[in-house]
């Protein structure tokens, strides 16, 4: 079995520290430009562009000692999302980062980048972290000084190739994850073209083509939402999204809270979430879409609104897409409510002006789009297996439980 030495992340690191943001905050932020990465963007395992920030030359020369580098580890340090961990892209580059992110750059000829990224994700580390974050009078944060004394265990046989193997194995697994994401991400613009084709070029919703009709979405389908209740949080159990897990039209399950059945059938009395069912935020970053294609997953929502298209699956492909059209974008951005922060009411979720086409035009539609989001399907489907997997080997691996063949770390290319 491996042995493990402890050692700072101080002595293990080139770099340990967080930016800024520039004068005049969200205000000084441009168009294009360099890439300022803030909390919203570290998630664990992957980096997400949504909402990312840019700033120019003269901001970025400002924050020249935040400046970062290939491979670096980024760690979120404060608020709700501290402790999570992921790495920069390559294409995000070059880039700063704000306060809220520090910066952990390895000696890499005594830690593997990939390794250290993975430690500080593995659940005693990671629990460490929060636990360390929690100690502070109001917001929960982590200091440089808490970063750069937090002790991590590395392999002491064979050191760097020891850790290059071990990230290699969890990075395979990554590496496909994000290629699936990326394929649905084609899929999903392809569906977006092919939607505007039927339902949006040379369509004048003043004078409709014959046969064609607006309703109220609810004279459609149900319109409901979920709980505004807060159910005690639980370590095993049934999930409960929130609108703050759905990011990029998808449901982070990592980040989502557990619940107890209990707590769960309540919730589900009042709004149960089925497949090809349409979620919408409604509280925080409003109007936020996913279609729910996830097999085998059983949660609850909150402050979530459910869109219940699995009671016409004839007109789930269509209505999803709609839901997503620049019409109704902007028909919600204009019945927002809340000046500190932002909701939608159930009412005007009910209220959403729907244009039908006639059935042959839907139905042809539904032909056309339904095997890319059964594709879709398929790849969320795998990318949860890789996950399970992926959390199954992680702590094995950090612990030497499970062995790596002498033969196959001489075949890592570090």
């Amino acid at each position: 079995m491996l042995q493990f030495k402890k050692n700072k992340l101080g002595e293990l690191c080139s770099k340990i520290g967080s930016g800024a943001t520039p004068r005049g905050g969200d205000s000084s932020y441009k168009s294009h430009g360099i890439s300022l990465i803030r909390s919203q963007n570290v998630h664990d395992f992957t980096f997400s562009k949504d909402g990312l920030a840019f700033i120019d030359e003269q901001q970025a020369n400002e924050l020249s000692n935040v400046e970062l580098k290939d491979r670096d580890v980024l760690l979120n340090i404060t608020g709700d999302s501290v402790a999570r961990v992921c790495q920069v892209p390559d294409e995000i580059l070059p880039a700063r980062v704000n306060q809220h992110v520090a910066i952990l750059r390895a000696y890499k000829n005594e830690l593997n980048p990939e390794f250290l990224k993975y430690c500080l994700l593995s659940r005693p580390n990671k629990e460490m972290l929060l636990t360390l974050a929690s100690t502070g009078a109001t917001r929960k944060a982590l200091t440089k000084g808490m970063i750069e004394e937090f002790e991590i265990e590395i392999p002491d046989e064979e050191g760097i190739v020891t850790q290059t193997h071990i990230a290699s194995i969890l990075s395979s697994l990554d590496d496909k994850i994000e290629l699936n994401r990326r394929t649905n991400h084609t899929l999903e613009q392809i569906a977006q073209i092919l939607f505007k084709k039927y339902f949006v070029d040379d369509i004048d919703p003043e004078n409709l083509p014959e046969g064609w009709e607006v309703k109220e979405i609810s004279k459609i389908i149900s319109v409901k939402d979920g709980t505004h209740d807060s159910p005690k949080q639980k370590e095993i159990g049934y999930y409960l999204i929130t609108s703050k897990h759905i990011k990029d039209s998808k449901i982070d399950f990592g980040q989502a809270y557990l619940i107890s059945q209990q707590d769960f059938e309540g919730i589900n009395k009042r709004s149960k979430v089925d497949t090809f069912d349409i979620l919408l935020t409604m509280i925080g970053t409003v109007g936020v879409f996913h279609l729910v294609l996830e097999e085998d997953i059983i949660f609850a929502i909150k402050n979530i609104g459910l869109f219940k298209s699995s009671e016409r699956k004839d007109l789930f492909e269509f209505l999803y897409f709609y839901l997503k059209s620049n019409f109704i974008t902007e028909y919600l951005e204009a019945r927002k409510s809340g000046s500190t922060q932002q909701y939608l009411t159930l009412d005007t979720l009910r209220n959403i002006p729907v244009i039908l086409a006639t059935s042959n035009v839907l139905a042809d539609f539904k032909q056309k789009v339904n095997p890319l989001l059964m594709k879709i399907r398929c790849n969320d489907n795998e990318i949860s297996t890789l996950t399970n997997i992926r959390y199954s080997l992680l702590p094995k691996l950090m612990s030497g439980e499970i062995e790596i063949n002498a033969t196959e770390k001489e075949l890592v290319n570090y």
